[in-house]
């Protein structure tokens, strides 16, 4: 039977096909960038890009990838390779194959659905460090361990804050914004000035008459010296028969003696004031 040159040039090329088909490489492993994913958010994805490789490690190039979720509740893959979260968390497997080879890429869906923070309102001393408890929940209720939160305060100059650690630097009210994804809660912080370092009366020791008065005057001070305004004082007598003391701070003389007029603030500060009735 004759061939013809037509006949003869297919089957050289069918031949060469198979030939070549006979030496391509087979794929021995497969490495895909993420090797492991994890999705917060309903709009969130991770796009796989995987290499098959030879026994050689060479790049198998035109490889056909299948990808596979074992729970597609927890987390979805499109042929492309584009893994979305389900619509609830947990942990699941995306296996990727040629041919009989596969490999699995670790997946975690935590759905950010809930931030809270505790306290919602806080009162700090100016200088006092006090901390605020954030904590950000799955759809189920359940909190998320190491779930990014951003911090920000409305106002350094009043209240700083720091991976929730917050520090009154002067008296006043900001409003601390806690961001987790687009999830956001805020804290309202008041900055309490605070009592004062010390008291102070302008003489130690009075002297008057029966029946006379002295007015004590009290200034209170911060820690570095400054006036502190606003302060409510309550005054004292050690003994009344002796002396009284209204209060304002006038004292009376009631008889002939000694008596202490002791003037305190409600931080605990106080001073005194030796007083003396002549006769």
């Amino acid at each position: 039977m004759r061939i013809s040159r037509f006949q003869s040039v297919c089957v050289l090329a069918l031949a060469a096909s198979f030939g070549l088909a006979a030496c391509a490489p087979k794929p021995k492993t497969i490495e895909c960038t993420p090797n492991k994913v994890a999705l917060n958010a309903a709009d969130e994805k991770a796009n796989l890009k995987c290499v098959a490789k030879s026994d050689k490690g060479e790049p198998i190039a035109d490889a056909k990838f299948a990808f596979k979720s074992a729970a597609a509740d927890v987390a979805a893959v499109k042929d492309t390779g584009e893994v979305t979260p389900g619509k609830k968390s947990g942990t699941t497997n995306v296996t990727v194959s040629v041919g009989e080879v596969s490999t699995n890429v670790a997946t975690t869906t935590a759905l950010f659905t809930t931030l809270k923070a505790e306290p919602m309102d806080l009162t700090v001393k100016v200088g006092e460090v006090l901390p605020v408890k954030a904590e950000v929940q799955n759809e189920a209720g359940a909190p998320i361990a190491d779930a990014k939160v951003e911090w920000k305060s409305s106002d350094e100059a009043i209240a700083k804050v720091e991976n929730g650690t917050v520090t009154g630097v002067a008296g006043g009210a900001a409003t601390l914004t806690l961001t987790a994804k687009k999830l956001t809660a805020t804290v309202n912080v008041t900055v309490s000035a605070g009592g004062p370092a010390a008291i102070a009366v302008d003489l130690a020791k009075a002297e008057i008459k029966l029946n006379g008065t002295h007015k004590i005057a009290v200034k209170a001070t911060d820690a570095a010296g400054a006036e502190v305004a606003g302060v409510v004082y309550t005054f004292a007598t050690s003994d009344a028969a002796i002396c009284t003391v209204d209060p304002t701070g006038a004292v009376t003389g009631v008889a002939a003696g000694d008596c202490k007029v002791t003037v305190s603030e409600a931080g605990g500060k106080s001073a005194e004031v030796a007083v003396t009735v002549a006769k």
